[in-house]
C-alpha cells in the first residue's frame, strides 16, 4: 500500500475552509451588530438614570434616543416584506 494512501484512508474530515460572505450578509451582520449595540445602549441609560432620578424621570433622559432606536428597528419590516433574513441565505 501506497503512503499516500494509508494517509487518505485514516484521515478525519477537518473544519470547512471559512468563504467569503456575501454582501447581503455581511449587511445584515452589521444592522444586527449595531441594534443590539443601540438596545444595550436604552438598558444602560435606564439602568443608570432610575437610581439617579427615579422612575418618573427616566423618560426626559432616555425617551429620544429610544425613539431613534425604534425608528432604526423599522428596518427589521422592511428586511421582512423583500425576505432580507439570515434565515434565508
Amino acid at each position: 500500500m501506497d503512503t499516500q494512501e494509508r494517509s487518505d484512508t485514516g484521515r478525519k474530515p477537518g473544519p470547512k475552509p471559512l468563504q467569503s460572505s456575501s454582501a447581503k450578509t455581511q449587511y445584515l451582520i452589521l444592522y444586527n451588530f449595531v441594534s443590539a449595540v443601540l438596545w444595550l445602549a436604552v438598558l444602560g441609560r435606564v439602568v443608570l438614570l432610575v437610581p439617579i432620578v427615579g422612575f418618573a424621570r427616566v423618560y426626559p433622559g432616555v425617551g429620544r434616543f429610544t425613539k431613534w432606536t425604534q425608528t432604526v428597528a423599522v428596518l427589521e419590516i422592511a428586511h421582512s416584506a423583500t425576505g432580507e433574513h439570515l434565515a434565508s441565505s
